[in-house]
């Protein structure tokens, strides 16, 4: 096998940070901000794909750097 397929191809010059409404700074990727879902407890967990809530739907991004939708 010439090399792993599987393997994270998330690119440095894509990851940023915003500032938010309440001074805090928010990690971003692709410029789209990267949030921890409360209710996932393991890693692995998804359970907030694809959930309608604040304004928008949220997705689980990928290895590869972009979401994952099963809609």
């Amino acid at each position: 096998m010439r090399g792993r397929t599987d393997a994270p191809v998330w690119t440095g010059s894509k990851i940023g940070t915003i500032r938010r409404a309440d001074g805090k700074r928010q990690v971003t990727y692709a410029k789209h901000p990267l949030y921890y879902f409360a209710g996932d407890r393991r890693p692995g967990d998804t359970n907030g794909q694809g959930l309608n809530q604040f304004g928008a739907k949220w997705y689980v991004v990928s290895p590869s750097g972009r979401k994952i939708d099963n809609d």
